[in-house]
């Protein structure tokens, strides 16, 4: 059974959103956007919440630096705390921010608990990549983020992108 979002103009307040991001809470422009974004919502819909690494739990074992801030690394989420929550929240919209673990994992509870799933792309990795790793670690990584991000995009109803320049990476 497809869930579809609410279509009154009144639907908005029937509305459940999940966000799925892979930086720390409020940790950077990422992470403090969709917290403000969150805040801003939240009285606006029904529910909304953001699954996201958590400070407190690290997953120390295999980790990968973020370009550019070596005090952040991508971390590998809890999907089946992740799918217990998703399934009470019943999002009619799922939002994944980042192309990372955290990311995928949205795309996957969007395809398995069916919403409407949006991806953001507001950061060109790529461009983070070539400025702080050398050439071997940076053509490795821009293929990973290229087809995780190429992943997300071709799951997505819609892209959201906030930089003009960024929109020929959403149409690969």
């Amino acid at each position: 059974m497809t869930q579809h979002a609410p279509q009154s103009p009144h639907a908005a307040s029937a509305l459940r959103v999940a966000f799925f991001s892979d930086s720390l809470p409020e940790r950077n422009g990422t992470g403090a956007y969709y917290h403000d974004l969150i805040a801003s919502l939240a009285p606006r819909v029904a529910a909304c919440r953001i699954f996201q690494p958590m400070r407190e739990r690290r997953f120390n074992a295999a980790t990968i630096p973020l370009p550019g801030d070596t005090t952040q690394e991508f971390a590998v989420p809890a999907p089946f705390r992740i799918r217990d929550a998703i399934a009470d929240l019943r999002p009619h919209v799922t939002v994944s921010v980042t192309p990372g673990p955290f990311g995928q994992l949205g795309k996957r509870m969007a395809l398995r608990h069916p919403s409407g799933f949006i991806s953001a792309y507001h950061t060109d990795f790529a461009a983070l990549a070539d400025l702080y790793w050398g050439p071997i670690r940076r053509r490795l990584s821009n293929r990973v983020i290229d087809r995780l991000n190429q992943r997300l995009f071709r799951n997505s109803t819609t892209v959201a992108v906030n930089n003009s320049e960024l929109v020929p990476a959403v149409q690969r």
